[in-house]
């Protein structure tokens, strides 16, 4: 069973919030804090590292970037003109940045 963890982009100061509780995060939220809260996928991109809602992932094999989103129960990888389950192609990723943040080209 995966692992949930959660991070908060704060719209204000601009940064991602990660190392905290689930329990901190939401209830900065209740407190009005101006958040947004992303959860992880539960897998890893090529370079092990975590892979959450609303990263911009590039696809090596295809040349592609995609945007990671949880739509009806699951991850998926929103690419332009298709969508993938996350899991059937997260190890061919490499996070690049979040929707937030600007992509390391």
């Amino acid at each position: 069973m995966r692992e949930f963890k959660f991070r908060a982009w704060h719209k204000e100061t601009k940064e991602m919030l990660t190392g905290y509780i689930p329990e901190d995060v939401f209830s900065w939220k209740t407190q009005g804090q101006p958040i947004v809260i992303m959860q992880f996928s539960g897998e890893f991109d090529t370079d092990g590292k975590e892979i959450y809602e609303g990263d911009k992932v590039f696809h090596k094999r295809n040349k592609e970037y995609a945007t990671v989103i949880f739509d009806k129960g699951k991850f998926i990888a929103k690419f332009e003109k298709y969508s993938v389950d996350l899991w059937q192609v997260c190890y061919e990723l490499e996070i690049r940045g979040t929707i937030h943040q600007k992509l390391e080209l």
